[in-house]
This record gives structure tokens, C-alpha cells and sequence, in this order.
């Protein structure tokens, strides 16, 4: 997996070429998503969804959360 930063993304999908590798890695999907789920799961817990929202400045994800839950039993 990779995640690239592109300096103009007009619509998600769509960007030029030209985009920095912040993140590589070989992983098993399912066992990633369920160590993002674990460290949410520990992050809601500690702070709450208000504290984490004052911590990071950005409402705690609770749909992605669930969707992820979803898929990564």
C-alpha cells in the first residue's frame, strides 16, 4: 500500500501526476484494519468523542469507525 500526496487534486480520483510517497508499506489489509480499529476503539475510550474532537480539531469519525467495524470482525 501507498499513500501520495498530490499538491492539486480538483476531484477526488482525478489528480496530475507529480505526487510525494509519505507512506509505503506491505501489509495484510484485514490485519491493518483492524489495528486502525483497535487504536480508535482505544483513542474514543480515553478522550471521548468531544476530547478527541479538542485534541485533533476534527469530530471523531464514528461512521468510518463503524464501517471499518464492518469489515474487520
Amino acid at each position: 500500500m501507498e499513500v501520495v500526496k498530490f499538491e492539486d487534486v480538483v476531484f477526488p480520483g482525478r489528480h496530475g501526476s507529480g505526487g510525494v510517497t509519505l507512506f509505503r508499506a506491505t501489509a495484510e489489509w484485514a490485519a491493518l484494519g483492524r489495528q486502525l480499529l483497535a487504536s480508535l476503539d482505544a483513542l474514543n475510550r480515553s478522550l471521548g468523542t468531544q476530547g478527541y474532537e479538542q485534541e485533533w480539531r476534527h469530530p471523531f469519525p464514528v461512521e468510518a469507525v463503524e464501517k471499518l467495524r464492518a469489515v474487520c470482525p
